[in-house]
């Protein structure tokens, strides 16, 4: 029986994410108006411990608002590598009251070649174009 090497499991959890985001196709609603976005993470003691970049765009699957979801890519950059998460979640941010999940691989670093879920969830909106979210991510590999 051979010592197989250890699965590691790198988890961060209470991340503070503040959403910028920027219409890039037009100020109007509607499908397929995509966004971009720039949003800040933040430890539980208030550091900043670096960005997502991303886009999102504005998909439907049925009538009415609450058939409404944004398609995301995006690429959390930290000092120790960059994750890379995609996935689909509610149009508006305060939809997400439970906890959401997407996919996340990571693409550099300490995360090099890890896979898991990123999640968040709605914590506040001060602004049309700002939400905060309470967010976290577990990769293993």
């Amino acid at each position: 029986m051979t010592d197989a090497p250890k699965e590691e499991v790198i988890a961060m959890i209470d991340i503070k994410e503040v959403v910028h985001t920027k219409v890039t196709r037009d100020k109007r609603e509607g499908m397929g108006v995509c966004v971009e976005f720039t949003n800040d993470l933040f430890d539980e003691k208030g550091n900043k411990i670096g960005t997502s970049v991303g886009t999102g765009v504005l998909s439907t699957n049925g009538e009415g608002d609450e058939h409404r979801f944004q398609l995301f890519s995006a690429t959390d950059h930290l000092e120790d590598g960059t994750i890379l998460w995609t996935g689909a979640c509610p149009h508006d941010p305060s939809q997400i009251t439970k906890e959401h999940s997407v996919q996340a691989v990571g693409t550099s670093g300490r995360y090099l070649g890890k896979t898991g879920t990123r999640h968040f969830q709605f914590y506040d909106r001060p602004d049309g174009e700002t939400t905060i979210l309470k967010s976290s991510f577990f990769l293993r590999g």
